[in-house]
């Protein structure tokens, strides 16, 4: 699967911060939790940006190994990578999501805050 859109590093103390630190889905301790592929900090809330190009699980698995993060098996973390991007097509440009464990499928993404609502529109004459 390809996506368009992926989540960034959200903090609510700080919301400007964190534009650039995409998001992927690790486990620790058998916590599923987001973790930066910049910073390679851990965080619960992601918000979901376009990011112009396509990307696919291989591309977040080789930026995940880029990370240094322990990579228990590579091919359940390619599959919690392929859900990860499925199930953010559930999800639009600018939403507030966290992470939750599902004894079903591992985790599920959660919609926190709706999108913002677009206050500087420019008016055509």
């Amino acid at each position: 699967m390809i996506a368009r859109q992926l989540l960034f590093a959200h903090d609510e103390s700080k919301p400007e911060e964190g534009a650039g630190d995409f998001l992927a889905v690790v486990y620790e301790q058998g916590t599923p939790l987001f973790l930066g592929l910049r910073t390679k900090r851990l965080c619960r809330l992601g918000r979901m940006v376009y990011i112009g190009k396509a990307i696919t699980a291989n591309d977040l698995f080789a930026k995940l190994v880029d990370t240094g993060w322990k990579i228990e098996s590579v091919e359940q973390t390619l599959r919690n990578l392929e859900s990860y991007i499925q199930k953010l097509q559930e999800f639009r440009i600018g939403n507030l999501v966290s992470i939750e464990p599902d004894a079903a499928t591992g985790f599920k993404l959660v919609k926190v805050a709706e999108s913002p609502p677009c206050t500087n529109v420019s008016k055509l004459p």
